[in-house]
């Protein structure tokens, strides 16, 4: 197994990196660095051949790990993207609100690349989008060397963290997580076993959060602090992402209204594209793990969301909460838009940070300003001065560093790579495993550099990229065999033999098969691989066969190609057919001459099955 890092720069930003087995290629999370434009904001798609990636891997919706996933999928025709039905809604919107920004900044900038896709290449790519749920394995890639789970990373709504396993070992991505929890969602829920590879984000190894630092006490700082402005006739704008940091400001807020800590008649403000981000997270309350499950927060908050009819700048009042996205208060935003319109120039008015702030931002540059400094919000306008009160609140979204080395402690990984984190986050935690878990090699990625996690056995690579049609000719073989198999089984049974003539006729048929069609090796996901017609994994429910034939296979060739699906019929699963009178036709060609399958799927001396059964392509 080879770990590479495809990103452009070090630290964080365009996250994305490939997982090499030898048999399979995955690629993690694919995003765009926020400092950089143009190519500069891409990761290092060229580290790896077109066509040669197996599937990809969303962990979460932010930008600087979703930014590319087109670009990505383009590169890659057959390759799924696999992630959370939350993340799924959360990426699209995020990916055509891309779109449009990408699109002013080619008129503002004159950047000709721009836009690097469009909402039509979006719209074609959603098929592509797998969703998986946590806690259920899944191949990551067709011949199922490779097998997946995703568990809840708690870091935003549907984040994931990965386990993928082969050959006996496991490797975990943590993606950004945070084991806290927030004030609507709750915490990461990690695996504890022994990992032979441990990938994690390192944002906050160079913040030291104090020992005496409880979250209750945090929230009713900030509660006090927009007490007393309102108090005094000010307004107070937090500049939040608009996902994960919007929601949970707002249901602070909504507690704080609830318990009488600030006047329940406080307008609230959101805008910009949390909005749109807030709807999705009503949408999907029931799948995720929630403090208030029943609490919706456009139907339950009466905000100022500023409806479609009413145009132009978010209007300035006395008295008001102004949750407005980025976080960072980057140039062409509504937090920083708004800030420079006279915002921070009234000393009644306060700017609370709930987040992390990149250094090179506005954000950044006005908390480490004093009162009275001239802030630049914009190249294109002119400096502002700075008379408001700025106060900063420790509401991360990510874990912190004392959280992740008590973890990587736990699962004691053979190699530790450090990734999503700056220089000085990542030498803090270099210098605590040298310490403290000198079994572990601390590794600190460079782009493009391959390093191997462990040598995959050579008996285990059956196939490369250009051979990989032969191996999917012999998997559709076994399926066939299978499938005979069981239908000259039922049909002994069925057709008056008695039970131990039955058995004796299946089990000549399973020693032909099992001479003929060597069993393949065993898969991630089921170790001991038997021949069996167990019933497949991830199954859509509604391709159910009826009556007695409930077993249903998955055809490997036209999965894996991935074909659109015509109305009335399905080519994505076989299933033997023993009645020709089916109520439910699929629309798909039946082959009721026995001889035409043998020809097809069977060697010429494959034993005949009874007059009278059939094929059908479901």
């Amino acid at each position: 197994m080879i770990f590479k890092s495809l990103c452009r720069h070090a630290g964080i930003g365009a996250n994305s990196y490939l997982l090499d087995s030898g048999t399979a290629r995955v690629v993690l999370d694919s995003g765009m660095h926020p400092k950089h434009e143009g190519l500069e904001a891409l990761p290092h798609f060229e580290y790896v051949e077109e066509g040669t990636v197996d599937s990809a891997v969303l962990t979460h919706a932010h930008l600087d790990h979703t930014g590319t996933i087109p670009l990505l999928l383009k590169r890659h025709p057959s390759a799924p993207l696999y992630l959370t039905p939350a993340t799924r809604d959360l990426a699209i919107a995020m990916l055509h609100n891309s779109v449009n920004v990408m699109s002013s900044k080619r008129i503002e900038l004159g950047m000709e690349e721009y836009p690097l896709f469009h909402h039509e290449e979006l719209e074609e790519l959603e098929s592509r989008f797998e969703t998986r749920h946590y806690e259920r394995p899944f191949d990551l890639d067709p011949a199922g060397t490779l097998c997946g789970t995703f568990h809840d990373a708690g870091h935003i709504l549907g984040s994931a963290a990965i386990t993928i396993e082969g050959a006996g070992k496991r490797v975990l991505y943590t993606g950004d997580i945070s084991f806290a929890g927030h004030t609507l969602l709750k915490g990461a829920t990690l695996p504890e076993q022994h990992v032979d590879a441990l990938i994690v984000e390192t944002t906050r190894g160079a913040q030291d959060r104090c020992a005496k630092y409880t979250r209750a006490a945090e929230e009713r700082r900030i509660a006090d602090a927009i007490r007393a402005v309102i108090d005094r006739r000010g307004s107070v704008l937090i500049p939040v992402f608009a996902i994960g940091k919007t929601q949970e400001v707002l249901t602070m807020v909504q507690n704080f209204k609830n318990k009488k800590l600030i006047p329940r008649k406080t307008p609230v403000y959101i805008g910009g594209l949390s909005t749109k981000m807030t709807m999705i997270y009503d949408r999907n309350i029931k799948g995720s793990r929630r403090h208030y499950p029943d609490f919706e927060i456009l139907q339950d908050m009466k905000l100022e969301v500023g409806n479609r009819k009413r145009r132009g700048p978010i209007p300035l009042h006395p008295g008001c909460i102004y949750a407005l996205s980025s976080g960072m208060m980057s140039e062409n935003t509504a937090s920083n838009t708004f800030a420079a319109q006279g915002f921070i120039e009234n000393p009644k008015n306060a700017i609370f940070f709930v987040g992390y702030t990149d250094s090179a931002t506005p954000g950044a540059r006005i908390k480490a300003a004093q009162k009275g400094d001239l802030i630049t919000m914009d190249a294109r306008l002119p400096r502002v001065p700075l008379l408001c009160d700025v106060d900063t609140f420790d509401f991360s979204g990510h874990a912190t560093r004392e959280e992740i080395l008590a973890y990587i402690l736990k699962v004691k990984p053979t190699k530790t790579f450090l990734v999503h984190g700056d220089d000085d986050a990542v030498a803090w935690f270099s210098a605590q495993l040298k310490e403290l878990l000198p079994s572990t090699e601390a590794i600190v990625p460079v782009p493009g550099q391959e390093y191997t996690i462990w040598n995959y056995p050579s008996h285990l690579i059956m196939m490369s990229h250009s051979t990989e049609h032969y191996v999917w000719k012999h998997r559709i073989m076994v399926t066939a065999a299978r499938c005979h198999l069981r239908s000259a089984r039922i049909r002994d049974r069925r057709g008056g033999a008695s039970m131990a003539q039955g058995n004796e006729r299946g089990m000549q048929h399973r020693r032909f098969f099992r001479s003929t069609f060597p069993l393949r090796e065993p898969s991630a996901c089921h170790p001991q691989r038997r021949w069996t017609t167990a019933k497949p994994r991830n199954r859509p429910t509604s391709l159910r066969t009826r009556g007695p034939y409930r077993r249903t296979f998955f055809c490997p060739i036209h999965h894996r190609a991935r074909r659109p699906i015509p109305r009335g019929r399905c080519p994505t699963i076989i299933t033997p057919s023993l009645h020709r009178g089916s109520r439910r036709s699929c629309g798909m060609p039946r082959m009721d001459n026995a001889s035409r399958v043998r020809c097809a799927h069977l060697p010429e001396n494959a034993p005949r099955r009874p007059t009278g059964s059939s094929w059908c392509i479901r």
